[in-house]
């Protein structure tokens, strides 16, 4: 039996990322002429712990909860100014029971969700003081396997994703006071994020929704 389809996220969160990404590069454009040159780019390697908070039903009935804390491996490379390009990916695997067997033991099976949400954008940032704001879009691509004792399902869902957030500079790291030895590492930096997942958009499509809500933290190093 199909799960019942839950409402499509309100407009107006939705229109309110886009503003806040539109908004971005504008405040990007806006940076000192005189940065630094070696500041145009760079590489960002690290993990987030990342809580989702989903809306398929089916997910929800079988699993007893509707979200989620993991972790993430993230990896951002600047490629120039304020704009990058972004790769995220993480994982879960969880149990649960079904109900509704062909059987007709009701919630005496148990059955796995492994999810593995992977997203490939692209992000504006713009530095203010020590903070450094971004916000990125791009697609997500969530690789899933439902398995029961009678059947395995699998796929992998795609649509847009949308983040907003903010760095700051632990300043753990310090330059070297020799000339000839370059510290490779510029930064350590802790981060929070916010962002959407969002698959069958306007509610269209069928089967999973795998949608949601994202919010970490992370640590970063910065080269």
């Amino acid at each position: 039996m199909a799960s019942p389809r839950q409402p499509s996220p309100q407009p107006g969160l939705m229109g309110l990322l886009l503003v806040l990404l539109v908004m971005c590069p504008t405040l990007g454009w806006a940076q000192s002429a005189d940065e630094p040159e070696d500041q145009g780019v760079g590489l960002l390697v690290g993990v987030r712990g990342v809580g989702e908070i989903w809306q398929e039903p089916l997910l929800i009935r079988e699993l007893g909860r509707s979200s989620r804390f993991g972790g993430s491996g993230f990896l951002s490379y600047r490629a120039w100014r304020f704009l990058s390009a972004d790769l995220e990916v993480g994982y879960h695997r969880l149990t649960g029971t079904e109900h509704g067997t062909s059987s007709g033991n009701l919630g005496t099976e148990s059955t796995t969700f492994e999810l593995v949400p992977l997203s490939l954008s692209v992000s504006a940032a713009h530095r203010i003081g020590s903070v450094e704001v971004f916000a990125a879009v791009g697609a997500a691509f969530t690789v899933f396997t439902h398995s029961a004792r009678a059947l395995t399902v699998s796929g992998t869902k795609v649509g847009p994703t949308f983040q907003l957030g903010a760095r700051w500079d632990t300043g753990l790291v310090q330059p070297s006071i020799r000339r000839d030895a370059r510290n490779p590492l510029k930064s350590a930096d802790v981060e929070l994020v916010l962002g959407r997942r969002q698959h069958q958009p306007f509610g269209i499509g069928e089967g999973l929704d795998l949608s949601a809500w994202r919010v970490g933290v992370g640590l970063l190093a910065r080269m």
